[in-house]
């Protein structure tokens, strides 16, 4: 038959007419994609945050800091008092780098080892102070390049450097819970470029192109979305890691948003120790050049307080402390020594809290350091209050 013959004028209007509303809808559908990723880059960086605690450290190379003024946020970005600068005399100062376990996620400022430490030693009528300079997410990229444009401007006589498991996570995953993953990420802070690189980016991508379709999406199913704030892109999720031995599996995960394995902390090798030991290798060479010293603090995971729990990077970690000559304190002993003291958080409302310590956990760590740093006399200036 011929072509010409069966073809259906009617048929080719409405053809022509479908291909116009699709036309239409792309039209509509980028024009809506355009605009809606202006006013979302346009946000205040403040707005994105979840939290609103967080920010942009403009001029700074720690990326970003505690908002001051905002929520228990002193004008310094601590959580914690005013703390004068020059340091006065007669004054023993402490300064605490780390995450969020210094910062004290989930417990009261007055709870946080920080606080309990300065007390101790307070109601044994020495002049100490101890400051709290732990911001949630930090790694030792962070803590690093902290001390050095902003920590060692208190003077303190020693520095302690908190470790957690988590902190050779890729930190675009990590920062993501306030939308830092907007932000340029060092080449520096990034512990295993390869792994950034081959895994985490195009994991990004794939989580910010699902983000902006359901934002898109909303734009036509809601009017009332021009009106709500812009939220921040979907958290990242990985299965949680485990290895089998001895005919039993072990957990072996660090972060819920990274599925990075713990083992990666038992090759000396690795590219994770390898940037752990660059970055802890000038941290504390700082804070030697300032007349400080820095003590090394080792947390553990909740699940590694089981005694037979094979897998135990502290070995490792006390192995650098050794080789530089560092004090080092490694807190699992003491937390194996009494399980029944629950220093952990470990069940919330929606996930499995392995990180972060209970007010009786952060009352422990106190002790042990205020027993640490008086053994070894650490702290030069422990003189009686006047």
């Amino acid at each position: 038959m011929n072509v010409a013959q069966g073809f259906n004028p009617a048929s080719s209007r409405g053809l022509r007419r479908l291909l116009g509303l699709l036309g239409f809808a792309t039209y509509t559908i980028v024009v809506s994609a355009v605009v809606s990723e202006a006013i979302f880059r346009l946000t205040p960086l403040d707005r994105r945050y979840q939290r609103g605690i967080y920010q942009e450290c403009a001029g700074c190379g720690y990326v970003y800091h505690q908002r001051p003024g905002f929520d228990g946020i002193s004008s310094q970005g601590l959580r914690d008092r005013e703390f004068g600068i020059p340091k006065p005399a007669g004054v023993a100062r402490v300064l605490i780098l780390g995450d969020s376990i210094v910062f004290g996620e989930h417990v009261k400022p007055e709870e946080t080892f920080a606080k309990r430490l300065e007390s101790l030693f307070q109601a044994r009528g020495r002049n100490m102070e101890v400051i709290n300079a732990g911001v949630d997410g930090y790694s030792a990229f962070n803590e690093r390049v902290y001390y050095k444009e902003r920590g060692r401007l208190f003077q303190p006589d020693v520095v302690i450097i908190a470790f957690c498991m988590n902190d050779i996570v890729d930190p675009l995953p990590h920062w993501n819970f306030t939308g830092r993953n907007l932000l340029t990420i060092p080449d520096d802070a990034i512990p295993n470029l390869r792994y950034h690189v081959d895994t985490i980016l195009p994991r990004f991508r794939i989580s910010r192109t699902r983000e902006q379709l359901s934002r898109y999406s909303h734009i036509f199913l809601d009017l009332s979305v021009r009106f709500a704030p812009i939220g921040d892109p979907p958290p990242f999720r990985a299965l949680p890691s485990a290895t089998a031995q001895d005919g039993r599996r072990w957990p072996t995960y660090v972060t819920s948003e990274d599925g990075k394995s713990l083992e990666v902390l038992l090759d000396y090798a690795s590219p994770e120790w390898q940037w752990l030991r660059r970055m802890y290798d000038d941290l504390g060479a700082a804070i030697r050049a300032e007349h400080a010293m820095p003590l090394f603090l080792f947390f553990p995971l909740d699940y590694q307080l089981n005694p037979d729990y094979p897998f135990l990077p502290q070995t490792l970690l006390m192995r650098y402390c050794a080789e530089r000559a560092f004090d080092c304190l490694d807190l699992l002993p003491l937390f194996r020594a009494d399980v029944s003291k629950r220093p952990f958080q470990r069940y919330r409302s929606n996930y499995l809290d392995i990180w972060h310590l209970s007010p009786e956990g952060h009352r422990i760590v106190a002790e042990e350091i205020a027993a640490y740093l008086t053994k070894h006399r650490l702290v030069p200036a422990l003189n009686p209050q006047s």
